[in-house]
């Protein structure tokens, strides 16, 4: 992920022929068994003719949920949307 500008946008290239992606903060799956707290977004369909260019927002009013047993400290947040990015 890149980070654009002074923005709280991070921008991907995402490899042609992928129809699914999930956005995440990075956090590794042994540092999640440890406790460490980590947030992604449901697994999103993606196509690369309508959601190329397109910028995708987390609906934070919506609770995020959290995993169980050793993934209890990863969150999914479950719905947002794709939309035009217009700096």
């Amino acid at each position: 992920m890149e980070k654009v500008g002074d923005t709280d946008i991070y921008r991907i290239v995402i490899p042609v022929g992928a129809d699914n992606i999930v956005f995440n903060t990075g956090v590794p799956d042994e540092e999640i068994k440890n406790g460490v707290q980590s947030f992604q977004t449901s697994d999103l369909s993606f196509d690369e003719n309508i959601n190329a260019g397109q910028i995708y927002k987390v609906d934070m009013s919506q609770e995020a949920k959290h995993g169980r047993g050793v993934e209890k400290t990863k969150y999914t947040y479950p719905s947002g949307e794709w939309s035009n990015y217009n700096p």
